[in-house]
């Protein structure tokens, strides 16, 4: 059967005066070169208040959303409208919509942005929609899931074996060793996937074991923070972003001091005094970060020395280079790459100007 949940852009219009793509692909190249920020919170705010007004209603609202050139762009919510399957018997029903983040590197690319309508916008209006039967309504659900005491049973269980690992002593001795690492009072996470969706909770390699390791690192960073500071782990606001976050996810983490944020509510949290960390994440949470804030710290995939061709999900940028390479320190994530792919550890650097973030 083929997937159950897909996401997919409805109708969208341009407000203003018509465009080509090449034309806004050679703005867009100027802007990235002038080092304009692509990703902003006020755009992301005016986004987020409209995606609440639209919560729970059906086909017919509306969501503006300005491009890169202050024009508008109006996208239809097509919540509750049903498409064909090439599935017999089967049909997509659309959900409540979502954004899509794009980065630079499609933006600018003649091969991926090619509606004129949207050509400017970096924030786009998707839908998530779900296959179901036809006859009964009922909608298809492929995803495992382990019970709610199972759950917390392995997460338990994942997070002593990271606390008694050699990768989480020695990230605990670097960040308490760095002068720079203090006044933080907040932890965002992005991407770090669903401990619950899973039905072999005995195994030790799976998308959950991940999920349950890298909200213990989460963890890790907020009790690092509270012995730095001296203070109580309340007082460490710890976050984290996920469509795949179930309602078992958000009880267990919840209960661990851990509270589970909409999209983009993580992306308006992230400021200078933060630590970001993230996944092989399927949006481009590098390129958003960096525009937004300096964080303190960042946690997540090393940063290569070239452009990846094609372009991964959570691309790089000749301009995100030069901000680590200017003002950050690397340092080595001994992590395995199992559950942690290939991440690195970016301090920002003490003998940078305060002017400078």
């Amino acid at each position: 059967m083929e997937s159950p949940v897909r996401v997919y852009m409805g109708k969208a219009t341009r407000l203003g005066a018509s465009t080509s793509v090449q034309e806004a692909i050679t703005r867009i190249k100027s802007l990235i070169d002038d080092g304009e920020p692509l990703f902003t919170k006020k755009e992301l705010h005016a986004v987020r208040e409209q995606l609440r007004k639209v919560q729970g209603k059906e086909d017919g609202q509306k969501i503006f959303v300005k491009g890169l050139d202050g024009v508008a762009v109006e996208f239809a919510i097509e919540t509750g409208n049903t498409h064909r399957s090439p599935l017999p018997g089967y049909e997509f029903i659309v959900q409540k919509p979502c954004i899509e983040y794009v980065p630079m590197q499609d933006l600018i690319s003649s091969l991926w942005n090619r509606n004129p309508d949207v050509a400017y916008c970096n924030l786009r209006i998707y839908h998530y929609r779900v296959l179901r039967n036809i006859s009964t309504k009922q909608l298809c659900d492929t995803q495992a899931m382990m019970s709610k005491n199972e759950t917390e049973i392995f997460f338990q269980t994942h997070s002593q074996v990271w606390r008694a690992s050699e990768p989480c002593k020695q990230l605990r001795s670097t960040l308490l060793s760095k002068g720079c690492v203090t006044n933080i009072r907040k932890v965002v996470g992005f991407a770090l996937g669903s401990i619950a969706s899973n039905d072999r909770p005995d195994l030790f390699t799976s998308p959950s074991t991940a999920s349950a390791f890298q909200h213990s690192l989460i963890l890790t960073l907020r009790d690092v923070l509270c012995e730095r500071e001296g203070e109580r782990r309340e007082d460490i606001l710890c976050y984290v972003q996920d469509p795949m976050y179930t309602d078992i996810d958000k009880s267990i983490l919840e209960s661990s001091g851990i509270d589970i944020l909409d999209d983009p509510e993580a992306f308006l949290q992230v400021d200078d005094a933060a630590i970001v960390v993230s996944c092989a994440p399927n949006v481009p949470v590098k390129q958003i970060v960096s525009d937004l804030a300096r964080p303190v710290v960042m946690i997540w995939d090393r940063i290569g020395d070239r452009e990846e061709d094609p372009p991964g999900t959570d691309p790089d940028s000749s301009r995100l280079r030069d901000l680590i390479r200017n003002h950050y320190e690397e340092i080595e994530f001994l992590g395995d790459g199992q559950n942690f792919r290939d991440l690195a550890v970016y301090i920002y650097r003490s003998d940078v100007s305060s002017t400078g973030r």
